[in-house]
């Protein structure tokens, strides 16, 4: 099986996705997951910061939900991002995959 990709038929269908995650972040639902998350972080943070934590593996835990709570409230931004520095037509949002001419 391949890694799924964003598809667009031509330059227009993805100036309109753009202007879809563009709405998706001024949606008030989408405004709501945002304070939620920021709260998150912020919380997740400030046990990174007390220094409360038991061992590595607790650390290594609280730092990637921290992580992927910062990537889920910035991913419109991040797919956003990934649409505009696409090349041709399909854009993989895999953050650790190199691109193809690296």
């Amino acid at each position: 099986m391949k890694e799924p990709t964003l598809k667009f038929k031509n330059d227009n269908d993805k100036e309109q996705a753009l202007n879809e995650f563009e709405g998706l972040k001024n949606h008030p639902a989408w405004k709501r997951l945002v304070e939620y998350y920021d709260r998150k972080i912020k919380y997740l943070e400030s046990i990174l910061n007390e220094g409360e934590i038991a061992d590595m593996n607790e650390l290594k835990l609280i730092r990637a939900r921290r992580n992927m709570a910062i990537q889920f409230r910035n991913l419109p931004d991040i797919i956003q991002e990934f649409m505009n520095k696409a090349k041709g037509n399909m854009v993989n949002f895999d953050p650790y995959e190199l691109p193809e001419d690296q």
